[in-house]
């Protein structure tokens, strides 16, 4: 083995660069190490990602009222796949991660679940556990999410998440479960939907017909920090990715995807090192190429929340003029960026495999991430 690399955090950015780096290369040695006793929670326990996934037929934009149609997109996911050359997927994040699980296992990456990492010694690198365990390395990856332990090792002060005042619910409902005729139908047809809220009102009926059904709401604070100056320390022994980096607030739905990249891009730099003399320069290109992107990525992110939480009042009244005039025809500048032309090709125009081949970078498994 060339050297041993420790991921610490089994989320998608972790298992994604464990991915990357294994099937890139089975001579460096990889343990990811996670908090949880298992990875479970709503996996359906299929064999394929297309077999998880849905496709949205249709994208419909409305205000909080339910009554004005803001944004039409018909055959959505033909038309982003004609355009992109990718299907565009929905699927529960917890399938993604265990298929990414299967294939991480199956690569000969090791597993350490159960340990709860308490501190990082950046100077060696090394974990300690709850349990006073030390776990060493010649590089750990902080795939640890918004309260990372190793960010703050980093640093050497506390680094927790500022609290940004939004509050976001999660409702899992299954058609099993409904009885409803019309709400049935209406979940047989895959779609996107989103209701900007506002004054706190939903009182769209088809809407207001699914929370009838509802006995079980998650919400969850939703917290925010700025991104890192630098992604990995002076000593090239620990690098950052995904939400310990650059986390993201959820209005343009990518910080998982952005951490994906992550992973992939760091996987494949990672597979071309021979030596820990070498992940300066490896660690450098890493941030390079990934900066720019997730720093572009935060800021329409920041754009999109204050387009959505826009109050009654001259402000919103000129966003809803303006996405109403472009009402099936969108134009780059349109408010809300899933069906905004520029927005479509910064997010789903971006293929990080190529963006390393234009550095001279060239993975051995030709794919596309």
């Amino acid at each position: 083995m060339l050297l041993t690399i420790v991921v610490l955090g089994a989320g998608l950015g972790g298992l994604a660069v464990a991915l990357s780096v294994k099937q890139e290369s089975s001579d460096h040695d990889v343990l990811v190490v996670e908090s949880a006793p298992v990875l479970t929670e709503l996996s359906c326990s299929k064999p394929s990602l297309e077999k998880l996934a849905t496709s949205p037929q249709e994208f419909l934009v409305r205000r909080y009222d339910g009554c004005k149609l803001l944004g039409e997109r018909q055959n959505f996911a033909a038309e982003m796949l004609a355009m992109y050359g990718s299907y565009y997927w929905d699927m529960h994040r917890a399938d993604l991660q265990l298929a990414l699980f299967d294939r991480v296992e199956s690569l000969g990456v090791r597993f350490q679940f159960g340990t709860l990492v308490t501190d990082v010694d950046p100077s060696i690198p090394q974990l300690i556990t709850d349990k006073g365990e030390r776990i060493t390395g010649d590089l750990v990856i902080a795939a640890d999410g918004l309260w990372s332990k190793a960010r703050s090792a980093v640093l050497g002060r506390p680094s927790p998440p500022i609290n940004t005042g939004d509050l976001a619910y999660r409702i899992v409902l299954k058609s099993e479960d409904i009885k409803d005729r019309e709400l049935l139908d209406f979940m047989k047809k895959p779609r996107i939907v989103n209701f900007p809220q506002c004054d706190r009102q939903l009182i769209n009926p088809r809407l207001q017909k699914f929370l009838s059904q509802v006995d079980k709401v998650e919400k969850w604070k939703l917290m925010h920090l700025d991104e890192l100056e630098k992604w990995y320390n002076e000593e090239a022994t620990v690098v950052f990715l995904g939400d310990a980096c650059h986390p993201m607030l959820p209005y343009m739905a990518q910080g998982a995807g952005s951490a994906l990249e992550d992973g992939a891009a760091l996987g494949i730099l990672l597979s071309k090192v021979q030596s820990r003399e070498e992940l300066p320069k490896a660690l450098k290109i890493y941030q390079g190429l990934r900066a720019p992107r997730s720093t572009a990525l935060q800021k329409w992110s920041m754009k999109q929340r204050h387009t959505n939480h826009l109050p009654d009042g001259p402000e919103q009244e000129a966003r809803d003029q303006l996405a109403v005039s472009q009402l099936y025809d969108q134009q780059p500048g349109y408010p809300f960026y899933w069906i905004d032309p520029a927005a479509q090709a910064l997010v789903y125009g971006y293929d990080v495999i190529a963006e390393l081949g234009k550095i001279g970078v060239e993975p051995a498994m030709q794919t596309s991430a």
